[in-house]
């Protein structure tokens, strides 16, 4: 924990950073956006003026941007808006008596904060604060095309940028006008994929006719992710049409619209609809953490990692299930071979746990949960009553190995709150707990895709909705003539 905490951003030229978000639209008098951006920066902090004669604004669109923050810790992250100031960035310029220099853009981060330190005796330590700096460099290769950017797209830190956006537009407009603000936003980026996919496709055919190469190496010389029968409609690929309007065809870009579906159904931006009818405060608390919250650990709360592991090697079988009860199902029927025999034969099933950590809970539930509604046949006993009953007994225990239990631990120590249930969760790390498993309505709130849109026009899944900005799109790119 840190605290006394400044950071100063410098940025390469041609870009600055972009504050408009946080100006007024409207003449309402409580306005909550400045509390979560100040100046470009999203996050707990405030921005500072170099001078009295300067304004925060004026700071910032002058490169030098300057905030201030109370406390840091290891999940404190920040989030700084950035534009460029012009539409083509210039890598080189020229300098008196040199000529022309090629300049690599550099993005400088300057860290400045106060920790308790101690001079490590361990009888009677002597306790002091520091004051320390860290500065550090990253550099920002230029590109001439699009491609190159969605093949490197960094889909946590997205993520966080689209919930920083998504939250400034739920402060001005309201939670109901952000959700179709988001939807405008996706298709707007599948059409420029798709679009970008077009330019890419006849860059190669017009490589292809310069060097006369095969059509193998021209599409070696593209993108090493492109394959143009999976992103355009008109190459008789393996993808639906719909599939290729949603970005499928591309590694990165196909998780992004369950990332922003996932955005859309979390507590702190979902609209309020039947039961769920949270306060403001409950807003403001929820928008605040996530806020600060690093890209990672932010991913898994608007979207849980779900992970099948098997209890008799332990080891993990999957390390991402689903988000949805009928492709868990799915998976695990086809992975575990779970298939109803006629015997009733329950042993993948005791072997089978299925790992959902999230910042809210961290829950184990066996595999057989998944499977209550295949009709099996029950074990005929044999012998004793008592001694199957005794066996059974025995047999509820989880029997964790070390590996799962390594998992399971570095999941509730992976977040700055330790989720809810973790006295739960050590219970059965310990053996010492027999009923591991949870309700239904508990686990069921962490499937994501099976959750139903409201705030614009009722979708019953994630499916539905999918489909829906697939024909949108669909729509827009018929109107501009790309189709």
């Amino acid at each position: 924990m840190t605290f006394g905490c400044q950071l100063r951003l410098r940025l390469p030229l041609g870009f600055e950073i972009e504050d408009s978000p946080v100006e007024r639209v409207s003449k309402v008098p409580l306005q909550l956006a400045p509390y979560l951006s100040s100046s470009g920066l999203m996050g707990p902090a405030y921005a500072m003026s170099e001078s009295s004669s300067s304004s925060a604004t004026t700071t910032a669109n002058n490169h030098s941007g300057l905030w201030n923050m109370g406390t840091c810790d290891p999940f404190t992250s920040f989030t700084v808006d950035l534009q460029a100031s012009a539409r083509v960035v210039k890598d080189r310029f020229h300098v008196d008596g040199l000529g022309e220099m090629a300049v690599r853009p550099v993005l400088q981060t300057c860290f400045a904060y106060t920790s308790i330190e101690t001079d490590g005796k361990e009888d009677d330590p002597t306790y002091y604060t520091v004051r320390k700096m860290k500065i550090s460099n990253l550099a920002l290769p230029l590109v001439d095309e699009v491609e190159p950017i969605y093949d490197n797209l960094d889909l946590e830190a997205l993520a966080s940028i689209l919930f920083h956006k998504i939250s400034l537009d739920a402060y001005l407009t309201g939670f109901v006008s952000s959700q179709t603000t988001a939807e405008l936003w996706l298709q707007s980026l599948l059409m420029c994929v798709y679009q970008s996919a077009q330019v890419e496709q006849a860059r190669i055919e017009e490589e292809k006719q310069k060097t006369h190469a095969t059509t193998t190496a021209a599409a070696a010389a593209s993108s090493s992710s492109f394959i143009a029968s999976e992103r355009l409609l008109d190459q008789n690929g393996d993808l639906e049409a719909q599939e290729v309007l949603l970005g499928y065809g591309h590694p990165k870009i196909a998780a992004v619209p369950l990332l922003l579906y996932a955005l859309m159904q979390c507590d702190a931006l979902r609209p309020g609809c039947g039961s769920f009818q949270p306060s403001m405060d409950a807003r403001v608390c929820a928008m605040t953490q996530m806020a600060s919250m690093p890209p990672s650990v932010l991913a898994k709360a608007i979207a849980p990692s779900v992970l099948l592991w098997s209890l008799k090697d332990d080891e993990v079988i999957v390390e991402s299930l689903p988000l949805s009860k009928s492709g868990i199902v799915d998976a695990i029927e086809g992975l575990l071979n779970v298939v109803d025999d006629g015997g009733g034969d329950d042993d993948d099933d005791d072997d089978g746990i299925v790992l959902i950590d999230s910042p809210r809970q961290v829950l184990l539930q066996p595999v057989k949960y998944f499977r209550v509604d295949k009709k099996r046949k029950p074990k005929q006993s044999k012998g004793n009553n008592n001694n199957n009953n005794n066996k059974n007994k025995s047999s509820s225990v989880l029997k964790i190995g070390p590996n799962l239990e390594a998992c399971v631990l570095s999941c509730l120590k992976g977040y700055r709150t330790m989720p809810m249930n973790w006295k739960e969760i050590e219970s059965v790390l310990l053996q010492q707990k027999r009923n591991h498993e949870v309700p239904s309505y508990i686990l069921d709130s962490f499937f994501l895709e099976d959750k139903p849109v409201v705030a614009t026009g009722y979708y019953a899944n994630f499916s539905e909705w999918k489909m829906e900005m697939a024909l949108l799109v669909q729509e827009e790119l018929e109107k501009s003539g790309d189709i």
